[in-house]
């Protein structure tokens, strides 16, 4: 299923330019309707954070850098796409890789230096960015993920605690199980060691799914390990995807 920054980056090529933000919208729509079911306001948002003169992406961090804003027509807003060669002055972002190159792979991956402490990357899953950007904690995960200091499942978890995320949130009331952090009907697992713990993660979540007990999940792991992996974890969803239907933030951490 294809996501807001691919959608956007595919249509814009195709559109003459300068073209209008109900234009691209209505393009996009048009093209992408029978595939997945599309927020027009929520598109809108996430087509100002792809534009390279807007202060938008500082909250949309994991969103391509692939237009330009040509600001407003009386009560229209003009957009073409970014031209490195002529729009690097204007260029809010200029000075990390990611910020002058689309989005390439399928579900949103997306490498991004987040500090001086850590790297990471987003991989979204059943359109997990869209449901915590309604639910208001999309900009503050990407606050919590840039404090973290230091790959450890301690660090990371200190870092949701003092954003106001509880910890160790008890799953069932009959054992000991529990989420590393929640909020709002938003669990976070932090999983560094172990794939098979990954694997009990995902019937834990199935249990909260039948239960109506779950809006999205953010699943916290490291881009390289020994055993339990980005890359497996990401293969792994995948290979569930017939039977997890909550959206899914998957973000693997590295040191830099």
């Amino acid at each position: 299923m294809p996501t807001h920054g691919e959608m956007i980056g595919e249509v814009s090529k195709e559109l003459t330019e300068p073209f209008t933000m109900k234009e691209f919208t209505d393009a996009i729509i048009k093209r992408f309707m029978s595939v997945r079911r599309i927020n027009r306001e929520s598109l809108k948002t996430d087509i100002l954070g792809c534009c390279v003169n807007m202060k938008s992406h500082r909250s949309l961090p994991d969103l391509p850098l692939i237009l330009f804003s040509l600001g407003r027509k009386g009560e229209r807003r003009l957009l073409r796409r970014y031209n490195l060669a002529t729009d690097r002055h204007v260029n809010l972002y200029l000075g990390s890789e990611e910020n002058i190159k689309p989005c390439k792979t399928k579900g949103a991956k997306d490498t991004t230096p987040i500090s001086d402490h850590v790297r990471a990357i987003y991989y979204d899953f059943n359109n997990a960015k869209e449901k915590l950007q309604e639910k208001g904690l999309l900009s503050e995960i990407h606050q919590i993920v840039k404090s973290i200091t230091k790959v450890d499942h301690r660090n990371i978890q200190e870092a949701f605690r003092k954003t106001g995320w509880k910890i160790e949130y008890k799953i069932h009331h009959e054992v000991n199980w529990a989420w590393d952090a929640y909020k709002d009907q938003i669990p976070v697992s932090i999983e560094l060691s172990l794939i098979d713990a990954v694997h009990r993660d995902f019937l834990r979540l199935l249990l909260w799914e039948k239960q109506g007990r779950v809006d999205a999940m953010v699943y916290v792991t490291a881009i390289e390990s020994k055993e339990v992996k980005y890359g497996n974890v990401k293969r792994d969803l995948n290979i569930f995807s017939s039977l997890i239907r909550t959206p899914i933030l998957l973000i693997g951490l590295k040191s830099a």
